[in-house]
């Protein structure tokens, strides 16, 4: 149909009314665009938003409020923004990414957004960053329209962090990592809105389009999670035209099926010739079958069923102190290590497969919680096990929570069954007055996180070791303490102020007296070198482990007084005249404040690294050198059999002497007897050295490939810090030399 000349003007006049509305509409309020790149100039943070600051600030008659826009063309401050930094949080260092705007046209305004993955801020750690931190720096002075008659020059709104009661920021505005957030309508957030830590302060957020934490290359925004306000029906359309799809699909092979079931048989032969078997292939497929099985009970009776498996070296990963899993993978389950000797060749067979699997077991100890009130409080372990082809282990991951006292019974047991073995069993952290001081008394729970973080690394330590051994690995203890969801029977024996404690410092100090009053006479000289080369390593070890603490305890002195030294440097650069100097302040401000946050996150990895490492070795000997005294202790019970059956035959000499000899007869059958004992005692004596032997050469491989790795990792923290040290002070050298005198 044609047009005619007025239909064709009326319908420009539409499309030009049409293109008016929406250049007028695409006028709406803009938006700040701000970006922190990386070393390699990748943006970890993108932000785009309309920003707006509700500020209350004192004047000298009272207090007034002001509505100030940040300025869509303020800058992004390069020399304070970082990708990898640390935000203090009360007695806390959050590590975070960090985003300053300097406001343009507003000289001394800024304003910084700080983002983290800590679970403490209500992210899944690993898996989702939030918004948890602004701070606005405010000069009056600058603004004396904005701000008339102010009391102050200057003013900082922050954000009080809390870990307990959560802001409304951090519980709002987060994402999963790889995705962005997005959030076009006005959102409006508290900055501070306690009249303790200052003036009243809100943020507004429009047209928010951020993503923090990025690893992509990609200069455009990843994947979007839009927030919960501007979630409307039109997000429901994919879903419901997938889900019509899915239903045409299901319905198209349900009517495939029906036709399909309605064919003859002939037809579906000639579709699918192969899809009907005979009953004759089926009888050769399974004669096939018992052939091949032969086959290989043949080639499988050339396997040396004799041979011990071979255990390949622990892998560990690199720690997160963050964190992270130990492996002890074996190529055979380490119980073919200790078949009977009287189980029979076929049980055996049975027992190791042809193609055997690799098994491993993973231990965590991943989080505490503090229970129970006053004097009954106490302090539970979650711990996270992963197992493939362990036997015993019906499942493949476990999550119990323990006390401290379950990992003291779990001690006490395995010592009880293994020590006397020749078993170097190792230790787990001791009991300390001064944290159960803290755990029972402290009523903020910052206060026991210190404690609790320190022995979650220690215990972590311990369980890891019990499950290196391959005999103690499983061990049905064991085994309990990490798959049973009940709680476990108290262990009162473990109490430093019970009797079964008192027990033991008696057994102790009996165990030293006879030792001083019976020497034993080393005719082994390999033990001889063994045990003098442990004292030497034992000696050398105690001291470095002193040096350690004492290098982590003066770097974290060190990062409190450079912390303090930075707050009086900005008070000094809040009172300065000369405008570059104060902003060279400033700058040099902020250096020692990231610094000591540097400085503080290396004495944390000069303990947990270094001096943790060096301690639990110096326990490992401490472990070791009870092995040696329990062979001393087997050989003065072998002594005392010996001297037993001397007195015994000089008795029973003396009884047929004096022609008692039904008294002698029984002093014969009771000398038989200790024969008899003496010569398993002597046996004993024997198997716990060979036993002692394989321990030490067991514990030397492995203390030589744990210290090399615990220095590599250790020499990589220092790499590390130092090499962001010397950027920060890289960045403030350009500051430096813009200072006009």
């Amino acid at each position: 149909m044609l047009l005619t000349s007025s239909s064709r003007g009326f319908l420009l006049l539409c499309l030009a009314n049409f293109f008016l509305a929406y250049a007028s509409g695409s006028g709406g309020p803009t938006k700040g665009t701000y970006q922190v790149l990386d070393s390699s100039s990748n943006a970890c943070i993108m932000l785009q938003a309309d920003i707006k600051l509700f500020l209350t600030y004192y004047t000298k008659d009272g207090e007034k409020d002001v509505e100030v826009h940040v300025p869509t063309t303020s800058k992004v401050d390069t020399v304070v923004s970082s990708c990898n930094t640390y935000v203090r949080a009360g007695s806390l260092n959050v590590a975070a990414q960090l985003l300053r705007i300097n406001f343009d046209h507003m000289d001394g305004w800024s304003m910084d957004i700080a983002f983290t993955q800590d679970p403490l801020f209500k992210t899944d750690k690993g898996t989702q960053y939030a918004m948890f931190a602004i701070n606005v720096t405010a000069n009056y002075a600058s603004q004396p329209t904005l701000f008339p008659n102010a009391r102050d020059p200057t003013q900082v709104y922050y954000l009080p962090l809390n870990t307990t009661y959560l802001s409304t920021i951090s519980e709002s505005i987060y994402a999963e990592n790889g995705h962005s957030y997005y959030c076009p309508s006005r959102q409006k957030y508290d900055i501070n809105k306690n009249a303790y830590y200052g003036p009243y302060a809100y943020v507004e957020f429009s047209l928010t389009y951020l993503q923090a934490f990025k690893t992509s290359r990609s200069k455009t925004f990843d994947q979007r999670e839009t927030c919960s306000s501007d979630q409307h029906v039109t997000d429901l359309v994919p879903i419901i035209v997938g889900s019509i799809l899915a239903g045409f699909i299901v319905l198209t092979l349900v009517v495939y099926l029906i036709y399909r079931s309605c064919l003859p048989e002939e037809v579906l032969n000639l579709v699918n010739p192969g899809s009907h078997f005979e009953n004759e292939g089926m009888e050769e497929d399974k004669d096939s079958l018992k052939i091949k099985q032969k086959n290989f009970l043949e080639e499988g009776e050339e396997i040396n069923l004799d041979a011990d498996p071979v255990l390949s070296e622990e892998r560990t990963d690199d720690d997160s102190l963050d964190e992270t899993f130990v492996s002890t993978r074996t190529t055979v389950d380490d119980s073919a290590r200790y078949v009977d000797a009287d189980s029979s060749l076929d049980d055996r067979f049975a027992s190791i497969s042809p193609e055997p699997t690799n098994s491993h077991i993973l231990i965590r100890v991943t989080d505490f919680e503090k229970r129970g009130e006053g004097m009954n409080a106490f302090i539970v372990y979650k711990i996270i096990t992963r197992t493939e082809g362990i036997a015993g282990y019906a499942n493949r991951d476990y999550i119990v929570w323990r006390r401290f006292s379950d990992f003291l019974g779990l001690h006490e047991k395995i010592v009880e069954k293994y020590l006397p073995k020749g078993i170097v069993v190792p230790v787990p952290p001791e009991k300390s007055f001064a944290a159960m001081t803290k755990t029972k008394t402290a009523s903020n729970p910052l206060d026991s996180r210190e404690v609790g973080l320190k022995r979650s690394r220690l215990l972590e330590r311990f369980l890891k070791r019990l499950i290196q051994h391959p005999r103690i690995k499983g061990d049905c203890d064991v085994r309990d303490f990490l798959t049973l969801e009940t709680d476990l029977p108290k262990a009162i024996q473990t109490s430093a102020l019970s009797s079964a404690g008192m027990k033991r410092m008696i057994k102790s100090f009996g165990d030293v007296f006879t030792r001083m009053a019976f020497h034993m006479e080393e005719g082994d000289r390999w033990f001889e070198q063994a045990q003098s080369q442990v004292e030497e390593l034992d000696e050398s070890l105690r001291k470095f482990h002193q040096f350690s603490e004492s290098l982590a305890s003066s770097r974290k002195e060190y990062s409190i007084c450079e912390e303090k030294l930075s707050k009086a440097m900005s008070m000094l650069a809040s009172c300065e005249e000369s405008t570059s100097l104060a902003r060279a302040l400033s700058h040099f401000t902020d250096t020692l404040e990231h610094a000591s946050l540097l400085w503080a996150r290396q004495a944390e990895a000069d303990t947990a690294k270094l001096a943790e490492s060096i301690g639990e070795y110096v326990s490992l000997i401490g472990s070791l050198k009870e092995v040696f005294e329990e062979r001393v202790k087997a050989w003065q019970t072998w002594q005392n059999a010996q001297q037993t059956l001397t007195k015994k035959r000089e008795q029973k000499a003396r009884l047929e002497l004096s022609g008692r000899n039904d008294r002698a007869e029984q002093m014969r059958a009771e000398i038989e007897e200790t024969i008899n004992k003496m010569d398993q005692l002597e046996s004993a004596f024997s198997d716990l050295s060979k036993s002692i032997r394989e321990e030490v050469v067991r514990f030397e491989t492995e203390r030589k490939q744990d210290l090399k790795n615990i220095f590599i990792e250790y020499l990589e923290t220092i790499v590390r810090t130092q090499t962001e040290i010397r950027d920060l002070w890289k960045k403030f050298e350009p500051e430096a030399h813009r200072i006009q005198v």
